[in-house]
């Protein structure tokens, strides 16, 4: 009878250990699981805070360019599509693709909190940047930009006003050329119109003389002979 009690004891001590083995290899199950799950949600948060400072860099391009709302638009709608390909990505590559809620909300954790955190220093940062930037600008253009501009103007404008009376001189110039060669042509046009006539006259009288010649010639032939 002593021998049955201690063989059943041994049964159940273990079945004891066997039931204990298999709530413990499920609780290690558990933890495998609930530890896979939380890197993945830390990553997400990783990945939230990246895309954050994705988007610093468009808010700091905003602040050095000024930009109208289509350009803010278009900006917006680029930052969104390469953070979705790249949230797909990394869901892809994580998870297999099987899209968990944590893990889009992980993203967004992540991205609330760089807004709230190193972005507002970043923010600050960047403007103060920019600004001594801008001064150190506004500056150069005063100092040296500015007077090379006004003297620039100077001597184009009194490059312009030269050239003006350069331009005023030649057609006068022109002008008098002009007048002059027509004052030649026409003195010219005289003087050969006036040669033209004195030989014509000179030939007419040349021509008068020769015929008196001949008639006071014939003349004397007929009274020579009466």
């Amino acid at each position: 009878m002593k021998e049955c009690l201690a063989a059943a004891g041994e049964c159940g001590s273990l079945y004891v250990q066997k039931r204990q083995g298999q709530a413990k290899g499920c609780l290690n199950g558990v933890e495998v699981v609930v530890s896979h799950q939380t890197v993945l949600f830390l990553q997400a948060c990783l990945l939230g805070f990246l895309l954050g400072i994705f988007y610093e860099i468009f808010r700091i391009l905003r602040l050095l360019i000024q930009t109208g709302p289509v350009a803010i638009f278009v900006q917006d709608i680029l930052y969104w599509s390469v953070s979705a390909l790249i949230s797909f990505l990394f869901i892809l590559a994580v998870n297999s693709g099987q899209l968990r809620i944590f893990l889009l909300l992980g993203i967004v954790i992540g991205m609330v909190v760089y807004f709230l955190t190193l972005g507002v220093l970043v923010m600050k940062a960047s403007k103060a940047i920019i600004a001594f930037i801008h001064r150190v600008m506004r500056f150069i253009y005063r100092k040296l930009v500015a007077p090379v501009q006004r003297f620039m103007g100077i001597t184009r404008q009194k490059a312009d006003r030269f050239a003006k009376k350069v331009e005023s001189k030649n057609k006068i110039i022109k002008n008098n050329m002009n007048y002059s060669l027509k004052q030649y042509r026409l003195l010219l046009y005289n003087l050969l119109h006036t040669t033209k006539s004195e030989n014509i006259h000179y030939t007419k009288q040349k021509r008068g003389i020769g015929e008196y010649e001949k008639k006071r010639g014939k003349k004397r032939k007929d009274s020579s002979h009466h």
